[in-house]
């Protein structure tokens, strides 16, 4: 085991005690902020009380006051919310941020025991407060479920580096209680594992399905309004900075000046670059020089790309693997990687005013673009050995 400097402890102090006062600094002021989970809070009192908690007037008519943000996860989960909202809201509001806290303490144990080979270091420490604009800290302010599922997803990758199946199934189908994304992560055993692991995928599936399967059989109103939900559900620019919202935003810029432009363009663009994105990785993960580690950050970074919503907290996914990209695995690409972000400036000398445009695009959705950056880094000497522009490390 690597013994710590005096230096790197220090250091290592000075991140966490940041981390500390942030933590503090929420807690002191939880009023003003988890507007995600008053809206969880307020969706189990319509609930309770036979109102539709899919539609706003319902939340807002349960908390006396105006609710901004739908509730839009399934039927089953609002039988969670419906036992946190039977305690007073400021009492429900501090143990739903101390469970938040207690998960991350979670994922920070499986990150620095089971995927860092140094452990805690304090650059990672600080990549994870201020990577993909503070993704994390978003989280903890949004009071969205999001670190829940993260827990559930990073133990279901530790089980899968250790072939622990039945801990894989279980925990990723938990984590996709909530969305049902987490379980595009069945990919890993099925490319990489033999018939136990193929048939913990099974389980896992059947399991996830059967989680939701209650909420849609007693309630079949309510799930039939958060299907007809999910459509229009259309954030875009920081709060959800995905592909689909960036070619969404695009569309829209494009149609104010050729207005031919069909209205489904945007849809189809997406489908067609999200298609060649996961065969791509496809091609990489089945490569048998490949990994486990590095098969579950390239997977990772494939779904921060691909999935067609994916907001800024959900960020949170992409922080280990990309740190891994960057420090541990494609060194040489390092100075790249920093030359591109010193040519990102707001005075592109681009004409007719495009540069306007590019620099709007980069700052709505940089966390995607540096996803993307990372994504290519990590699959080009995997998917192209012989041009590799890197030795494998891992």
């Amino acid at each position: 085991m690597v013994t710590a400097s005096p230096r790197t402890r220090i250091l290592q102090g000075l991140v966490i005690a940041l981390g500390l006062l942030l933590l503090a600094r929420l807690y002191a002021s939880l009023d003003q902020f988890q507007w995600d989970f008053k809206t969880y809070y307020y969706a189990g009192r319509a609930f309770q009380s036979g109102l539709n908690p899919y539609y706003l007037r319902s939340l807002s008519r349960v908390a006396g006051e105006e609710i901004g943000f739908y509730y839009a996860y399934p039927p089953s989960a609002l039988l969670l919310f419906d036992v946190l909202s039977r305690l007073p809201f400021p009492l429900a509001s501090r143990l739903f941020f101390i469970a938040k806290v207690a998960a991350l303490i979670g994922l920070y144990l499986l990150w620095g025991r089971g995927f860092l080979p140094l452990g805690l270091e304090p650059l990672f420490l600080a990549f994870t407060i201020f990577g993909f604009g503070g993704a994390l800290y978003v989280d903890l302010v949004s009071g969205n479920v999001n670190l829940f599922e993260q827990l559930g997803i990073w133990l279901a990758l530790w089980a899968f580096l250790r072939q622990r199946w039945r801990l894989f199934a279980v925990a990723l189908a938990l984590a996709s209680l909530f969305k049902l994304w987490p379980l595009a992560l069945l990919l890993l055993p099925v490319l990489r594992g033999g018939r136990r692991a193929r048939r913990a995928a099974g389980v896992s599936f059947a399991l996830g399905i059967g989680l939701q399967a209650p909420g849609f059989l007693l309630y079949p109103e309510l799930g039939a309004t958060f299907l007809r939900q999910l459509p229009q559900l259309d954030s875009r620019g920081p709060r959800n900075p995905s592909l689909l919202a960036f070619l969404r935003d695009l569309g829209d810029w494009a149609a104010g000046r050729w207005s031919a432009l069909p209205a489904w363009l945007p849809e189809a663009v997406f489908l067609l670059v999200a298609a060649l994105i996961l065969g791509i990785a496809l091609i990489a993960l089945r490569g048998q020089r490949v990994s486990r580690r590095q098969m579950a950050a390239l997977l990772c970074l494939t779904l921060a790309l691909v999935l067609p919503r994916f907001k800024d907290y959900t960020y949170v996914l992409v922080l280990l693997p990309a740190y891994l990209a960057l420090v541990e695995w494609m060194p040489a690409v390092r100075g790249r990687f920093l030359v591109f972000l010193l040519m990102l400036s707001p005075t592109i000398p681009l004409p007719f005013g495009v540069g306007g445009l590019i620099w709007e695009s980069v700052t709505r959705y940089w966390p995607l673009f540096t996803a993307a950056l990372i994504w290519w880094g990590v699959l080009w000497p995997l998917a192209f050995p012989q041009k590799a522009l890197v030795q494998r490390v891992d």
